[in-house]
């Protein structure tokens, strides 16, 4: 009976040292950080995957990737409240005059004549040429000023007596 009874002793010490060797392990693996490890001896190998956030780095920025392209743009969004009404304007022009000025006909090649407007800013103005001569033509026909008209004209095919009367149409 002796014999059985070592051989269960030897197995039963058998049992124990393994699990003390299980155990042993296991309470190892706990006790082992970060500074039991030499510096630059874990590789990427030695990392399980996907098991670090951005959370167990100390400076993530280098860990950022390139910009993705842009999205597609979004729906447009509803219409805004109107705004406030703005404020009253001007009454604009009640009333024009027409202020009219000529040249003295004579056989000139190139005429030129502004009129200015006495009480108010020229509207718009024009001019007459005082024949009819398909020669002779206006090149120039504009505001100088915010109460003056300037028209001038020339006569292609200078030779014979011509006028040119300008038109200013002024506020009053």
């Amino acid at each position: 009976m002796r014999s059985r009874l070592a051989r269960f002793a030897h197995d039963a010490a058998l049992i124990a040292v393994g699990a003390c060797l299980v155990g042993g392990t296991a309470v190892a693996a706990d006790l082992i950080d970060g500074g039991d490890v030499k510096d630059g001896s874990l590789t990427g190998k030695d990392i399980k995957d996907k098991s670090l956030s951005i959370k167990d780095f100390k400076d993530a920025k280098g860990l950022q990737g390139a910009t993705g392209p842009a999205g597609q743009a979004g729906a447009v969004g509803p219409t805004g409240p109107a705004g406030p009404p703005g404020s009253t304007g001007s009454s604009g022009v009640a009333e024009t005059e027409e202020v009219a000025k000529s040249t003295p006909s004579d056989t000139e090649a190139a005429k030129e004549l502004a009129v200015k407007c006495p009480n108010g800013p020229v509207l718009s103005g024009g001019y007459v040429i005082g024949v009819n001569d398909p020669g002779i033509r206006a090149v120039r026909s504009y505001a100088i000023a915010s109460d003056e008209w300037l028209v001038r004209a020339v006569d292609d095919a200078p030779g014979g007596a011509w006028h040119l009367t300008v038109v200013a149409v002024c506020a009053k």
